[in-house]
């Protein structure tokens, strides 16, 4: 706090506006943006169920043991099932986000978890009572409604197999879902604090993982797995961000702003995927022509 009282006023102000639930969501989706991609090239050479896995297993322990800086819990039987609910519904919607990314671009699944506010609206609303206001509601749906339109290649749904659509669709459904029970334990129980949250749901599904899942992790390279820690310490930035915005704005909102991955998805998959720009405004179908698309399997993991 003492450290706080010596700041001048404008670093007080830009501090408050870095921290502001805001700018915490769209840090949030830039991450997610990034994780994407890195993502994709971990999948070209494992499957998706030992990404995962590492991938938990590496945030559990580095989150483990920075711990003692952090740790905030108020144990009771109310948080303690909250979390698992909020672990296993995660552990799932993981699973289907790594197996959408595996069969498809990014930029097919990724625009497919835009829907994800809409139900963290509807959830939000049955399960809480958390009726949104007309405005929120209004500007998350336009949001959602031009990353869709921006983002997707109608010509090449007819190509897509419900391989792809169903698990990022049901990803996005259960990622919805496990906003509200987060949202429950860190604002209106006041239970956890952010990291220790993160820490618990690595660590449930690095667990459930392990046991539930076939896996053979003898295959992975010291160049992928550098790229899966890599990958892991952004991810759990992402997530704080993400906790830490959901903390203190609202819900439906807040989800809406960390679900613009698909923007920085777009941006950047061109130079590290090289996967084809879709964005079909007016001035880039006018002004442009892209050129013809390389597959994503011919791009080499040397572009990181």
């Amino acid at each position: 706090m003492s450290l706080f009282a010596n700041l001048p006023p404008w670093a007080v102000v830009a501090l408050a506006w870095l921290t502001s639930s805001t700018v915490l969501a769209i840090t949030s989706a830039f991450l997610g943006g990034v994780t994407t991609i890195m993502a994709r090239l971990v999948l070209q050479k494992m499957r998706p169920q030992e990404v995962m896995v590492i991938s938990f297993v590496v945030m559990m322990s580095v989150l483990l043991i920075l711990s003692p800086h952090f740790y905030v819990y108020k144990p009771s039987l109310e948080s303690a099932l909250v979390i698992v609910a909020l672990c296993l519904i995660d552990t799932v919607a993981n699973l289907l986000l790594f197996k959408a990314h595996a069969n498809a671009e990014p930029g097919v699944s990724s625009p497919l978890l835009a829907l994800t506010p809409f139900f963290t609206f509807l959830f939000g609303w049955v399960l809480m009572g958390d009726r949104p206001d007309i405005p929120s509601a209004a500007l998350s749906f336009a949001i959602v409604m031009v990353l869709i339109l921006l983002s997707i290649d109608l010509s090449r749904w007819r190509q897509i197999s419900g391989t792809v659509i169903l698990p990022a669709l049901l990803s996005g459904v259960l990622f919805g879902l496990s906003a509200i029970p987060a949202k429950h334990l860190l604002s209106t129980m006041d239970a956890i604090n952010a990291p220790t949250l993160y820490m618990f749901r690595s660590a449930y599904i690095a667990l459930f993982s392990l046991i539930f899942l076939d896996l053979k992790l003898s295959g992975v390279t010291q160049k992928e797995f550098r790229l899966i820690l890599v990958r892991s310490l952004l991810v759990i930035a992402q997530w704080l961000c993400f906790y830490l915005a959901l903390q203190k704005g609202e819900a439906g909102i807040t989800v809406t702003l960390a679900n613009l991955t698909p923007v920085f998805v777009f941006i950047l998959a061109p130079f590290f995927l090289k996967e084809r720009t879709i964005f079909k405004t007016l001035l880039a179908r006018d002004r442009f022509r892209w050129s013809s698309p390389k597959k994503i399997a011919e791009s080499s993991a040397n572009d990181f």
